[in-house]
């Protein structure tokens, strides 16, 4: 014990010795070494890319945080082709084989490591409190997943109905006050505002008063977007958003005046107070159960009751990402559909058609139900074709490469690497949706106007709009309703005026692709 303490001794006293020179040549060695090692001996040396993106993660989390990667993914496939080194270790893909590969339903790969970033919203590694979105094992995924998927099938958001119209019609009452007034509204905020409520009603009980108040109460919805942005932002440094809940980190924002760290203590502490407050009260057991109730009701994989973490999570999914899912929707249909007034007056004919069949003349008191407009042709193209160029979720999807690797647009991509794919950029994919696959243009989802229906069953299949395979976004029924609902019923009962023609809105990427500024004038049809 003796002999090796003095050797320790004598070792730690020889390096002491050594000159500072040496160490920082040293270092440096290392780290030439090492992006030497990533430029040119690394597997995915041959897939093109930007040149630092291939020594560092930080190109695509810097990338990140400016909120340009709607523009930066695009821009990269355009210049690099559908293969791109995007960091050291992942390549971004655009392929119509992607789903034939670690996109699958049967074949699909295990998610990253990425997705631990997301715990900080809410439900912890241990056991199965945490999200199904942010579950990496497929089994545990399947679980979570399982328990809820019936409170989001179709069915169950059609009988919903009932619950979702009132906060519509709420919509329509303030939107009748501006149009009176001949005041421009942001569609933007009334947006969210209005899947804000929605998701309140249908989760707790009641709107969340946005459209009743007409702001951002409490910057409940800017507290949300800025727990999206840092958490999302911050997946690839290390410790993730952890960073968020530390105690210090926490203090020194605070004394900076920065909301950081107050992002995601807002929200869970306001999720928290709901659910405990349910739980004591017992989920209601009538036919009349909000979400809530489903959720408080969740069993464990044992059979006991969940943990409040996991109903946490579930709570988490709705309110903070089922109600921005669905307001970018929004925004992503009607942004091009008032900039085309061809495409405008067509659907307003289509769904007028359809209201007077139904419901008397358009300027009756009744509304369009679901059932009757699911059916209609152009609005279900315009739906489509909004959420393809302007999927919700623009951020790239990380996936572990098949065990075997593969290859795919004449690449090989190792076992050991990280493949990606942005719904944005995949939607783009000219192989899929044809040479104008960047260009708004519905008709290409009606057969006979451009394509057949095999062709366009196939673009159902392929569209990354919700994501693939078992990974689906569960809530996509939820955001197909409310936006077929607003978009029929905002045309049949108003003359749109979309402001600001040549610069209509602004798009900032923070996980979430918002649409900013999307000013728009209503007068009351008569």
């Amino acid at each position: 014990m003796g002999e090796a303490h003095n050797l320790l001794t004598a070792t730690i006293s020889r390096l002491a010795e050594v000159s500072p020179i040496w160490w920082a040549g040293f270092v440096l060695l290392v780290i030439f070494t090492k992006l030497f090692y990533r430029m040119f001996m690394h597997p995915l040396r041959k897939v093109p890319g930007p040149a630092l993106a291939k020594i560092t993660e930080l190109w695509r989390t810097g990338r990140y945080f400016r909120g340009k990667w709607h523009e930066d993914i695009l821009e990269c496939h355009r210049k690099y082709g559908p293969v791109v080194r995007i960091s050291p270790n992942e390549v971004s893909i655009v392929s119509p084989d992607l789903i034939k590969t670690a996109f699958g339903y049967s074949t699909g790969t295990a998610k990253t490591s990425w997705y631990d970033t997301w715990i900080t919203l809410g439900g912890t590694q241990a056991g199965s409190s945490i999200s199904f979105f942010g579950a990496t094992s497929p089994a545990q995924h399947g679980f979570l997943r399982k328990r809820v998927s019936a409170v989001y099938s179709m069915s169950a958001v059609v009988s919903m109905e009932g619950k979702i119209q009132p906060v519509l019609s709420s919509a329509w009452e303030r939107f009748d006050e501006f149009a009176k007034l001949d005041q421009p509204i942001n569609l933007s905020m009334w947006a969210s505002y209005f899947t804000y409520d929605v998701v309140g009603k249908l989760c707790l009980g009641e709107p969340l008063g946005f459209l009743r108040d007409g702001y951002d109460k409490k910057g409940f919805i800017s507290g949300i977007h800025g727990a999206f942005y840092w958490i999302s932002n911050m997946g690839y440094l290390p410790l993730q958003s952890s960073w968020l809940l530390n105690p210090v980190v926490h203090k020194i924002a605070r004394l900076l005046h920065l909301r950081i760290t107050d992002y995601a203590r807002a929200f869970t502490n306001f999720s928290i107070d709901k659910i405990i407050q349910r739980i004591h009260e017992g989920s209601n057991k009538s036919t009349d159960r909000d979400m809530l109730d489903h959720f408080v009701d969740m069993k464990g994989p044992s059979g006991d009751p969940a943990p409040p973490g996991d109903i946490l999570a579930e709570v988490g999914n709705l309110l903070a990402a089922g109600a921005d899912t669905t307001s970018v929707a929004i925004k992503a249909v009607l942004g091009p559909l008032l900039k085309d007034p061809a495409r405008y007056a067509r659907l307003r004919k289509e769904v007028d058609a359809l209201f007077e069949a139904n419901n008397g003349p358009v300027e009756g008191s009744g509304v369009l139900s679901y059932s009757v407009l699911k059916d209609l042709p152009f609005l279900t193209a315009c739906i489509k074709e909004g959420e393809r160029l302007h999927p919700s979720i623009i951020y790239q999807l990380p996936r572990v490469a098949p065990a075997d690797g593969f290859n795919i647009e004449s690449y090989y991509i190792p076992p050991s690497a990280t493949i990606s794919m942005s719904p944005l950029a995949q939607n783009r994919c000219q192989a899929i949706f044809g040479n104008d696959a960047d260009i708004w243009r519905p008709e290409r989802w009606i057969p006979g106007e451009g394509n057949s229906a095999e062709e366009i069953k196939e673009m159902d299949k392929q569209n990354a709009t919700f994501g693939y395979g078992s990974r689906t976004c569960v809530g996509r029924n939820l955001a197909t309703f409310e936006v077929c609902k607003f978009v029929a019923q905002l045309i049949t009962r108003y003359d749109v005026e979309l402001l600001n023609p040549l610069n209509p809105w602004s798009v900032r990427s923070s996980w979430f692709a918002e649409m900013d500024n999307l000013h728009i004038r209503l007068k009351r049809r008569v």
